[in-house]
């Protein structure tokens, strides 16, 4: 014999089934028995293709849309973690074409994803004070990189004028600088 006894306590409810002494439980949202819808995919940014919109969270504790971002210039964004010695090796490199007679052709944004976000920012900053003055930006969720198709740091995408991703590039060693300097060279 089937006993349903339904509790309902603060927007949820709680359905127990009795069977022969044995008790069932199930979270269910009030008023539905179907469990919620699981969330939508992120959009992921496809190469020549123009970015999806996002919105992430500035070193200041502020919000950064997508639209906001573009200004018409072709953008470098460079994914690191701050405790990562490969995106230092690429941050340093980043410094060097941002004050280079190229870097005035394109934004630059560096994207940090630890979990202490500005925390761990500020404490970088601290020590590497050659970087003060880089757009930083907290992703601590790993939304935008994976917006960008990214699974692991150091990872830069390059962004074309029009806001299209013309390249993914994964890894940082000093022998794929001029590989990079050609890639940004190309970007328009």
């Amino acid at each position: 014999m089937l006993k349903k006894v339904v509790l309902k306590a603060a927007g949820t409810t709680l359905v127990l089934a009795m069977f022969a002494g044995a008790a069932v439980a199930a979270d269910a949202p009030a008023g539905d028995a179907a469990a919620p819808a699981p969330p939508p995919k992120p959009k992921v940014a496809a190469l020549n293709q123009p970015v999806p919109d996002f919105t992430i969270k500035t070193y200041d504790g502020g919000m950064l849309k997508w639209t906001e971002m573009k200004k018409g210039k072709p953008m470098v964004i460079n994914f690191m973690q701050t405790a990562c010695s490969a995106c230092l090796g690429e941050m340093n490199y980043m410094k060097q074409v941002k004050e280079g007679p190229e870097g005035k052709k394109y934004d630059f944004y560096t994207v940090a994803i630890d979990l202490q976000e500005a925390a761990a920012v500020k404490r970088y900053l601290t020590t590497y004070t050659q970087f003060e003055g880089f757009n930083f930006l907290l992703d601590k969720d790993l939304d935008v990189m994976k917006t960008f198709g990214f699974a692991s740091t150091p990872s830069l995408a390059l962004i074309t004028a029009d806001g299209k991703l013309a390249a993914r590039i994964v890894g940082y060693s000093p022998e794929h600088e001029q590989v990079l300097m050609d890639k940004l060279k190309a970007l328009k």
